[in-house]
């Protein structure tokens, strides 16, 4: 893995990692900072690989991969659903015949079959507000 000042990433352990810079020593120059769970930070340097130190460490980075969620209305006897980004868009696409909603959620882009999960939706289902 290459470090990109472009991309989102976190320690092994978890922790939210801001990066800073790319323009530390030669050896480690990525900067940036780690946010404690208390809140308070400390500032770090990695190399191009996102390493802390020549052995796996728990503040090494990893990239963190935004999850992707599709809904898919379903018919009776029907193929060839369509994939929709979210929840409005297959209300609006959807027709009196349908007879539920999937949802499909994939983390961590999916590189395990645990990273999938496939909910079945009440045809009138709506999400909650905040």
């Amino acid at each position: 893995m290459t470090i990109s000042m472009s991309k989102k990433y976190q320690t092994r352990d978890g922790r939210a990692v801001r990066l800073i810079s790319d323009k530390g020593p030669i050896d480690y120059p990525f900067v940036g900072v780690i946010t404690y769970s208390n809140g308070t930070e400390a500032v770090f340097n990695w190399t191009a690989s996102g390493s802390m130190a020549d052995r796996e460490d728990r503040t090494d980075l990893i990239e963190v991969v935004p999850d992707v969620v599709i809904f898919n209305n379903i018919y009776p006897d029907e193929t060839g659903q369509t994939d929709y980004g979210d929840l409005v868009e297959a209300n609006d696409g959807a027709s009196v015949r349908r007879i539920a909603i999937l949802r499909t959620t994939i983390r961590n882009g999916g590189k395990s079959h645990t990273d999938v999960t496939v909910e079945v939706l009440p045809v009138d289902y709506q999400e909650p507000t905040p």
